[in-house]
């Protein structure tokens, strides 16, 4: 099992969780995203004006998109997003206390700046752990 780190606005975090729990990534993250596997653990991160971990999601699937399917997919006609996950999202910290809750990182240590990266497993289970404290409150 690995850990990743994927980062989206909270939009488009919005729109995954209240719909099919379905992600996605452009083609730069196509070598990280060959990488995941079923089982993995993909932890959110919810850019501006958020900027924290809401939760974590067990990968279920994995899948190239043939239809546009996300909101900007659909306003522009075009795929944006194809190489996409199915999620199990049951450990996300509800909307409305994002703000509030979400775990909070330095941008400098982390690579905030790729929507994808793998974590160390040390720092994943760190991070379950409190938002495990968080999701039971």
């Amino acid at each position: 099992m690995k850990y990743w780190l994927a980062v989206g606005p909270p939009e488009n975090w919005l729109f995954t969780f209240n719909h099919d729990n379905i992600w996605g990534f452009n083609d730069e993250n196509a070598i990280s995203w060959k990488r995941i596997s079923a089982g993995d653990i993909l932890i959110p991160y919810v850019t501006t004006p958020i900027k924290g971990l809401i939760g974590y999601c067990t990968v279920n699937s994995k899948v190239v998109g043939g239809k546009i399917y996300f909101p900007q997919e659909i306003k522009t006609d075009g795929l944006i997003w194809k190489l996409r996950l199915t999620l199990n999202s049951n450990k996300i910290i509800p909307e409305q206390d994002w703000h509030s809750k979400a775990i909070h990182l330095d941008n400098r240590k982390f690579g905030l700046q790729k929507s994808l990266s793998m974590l160390n497993e040390s720092l994943a289970k760190d991070f379950i752990k409190k938002l495990d404290k968080i999701l039971v409150q």
